[in-house]
């Protein structure tokens, strides 16, 4: 979240996934806004998509 608060709920991640079409599913515990990517890049610990505010997410997609 852009103000930094986070929300909590109850739903797999595939539902979630479902309610939130804009976002990707970078992994299994993972669903990111694609609006707040800075630049996805693989490395030989795997790919990683970097986020604006700074923290790397693991990328398992595919």
């Amino acid at each position: 979240m852009q103000s930094g608060q986070a929300y909590v709920i109850a739903v797999t991640l595939q539902k979630g996934s479902q309610r939130l079409a804009a976002f990707w599913r970078t992994h299994k515990s993972h669903l990111v806004n694609p609006d707040y990517i800075r630049l996805i890049r693989k490395s030989p610990q795997g790919r990683f998509a970097y986020l604006t505010t700074g923290k790397p997410s693991r990328w398992h997609a595919g």
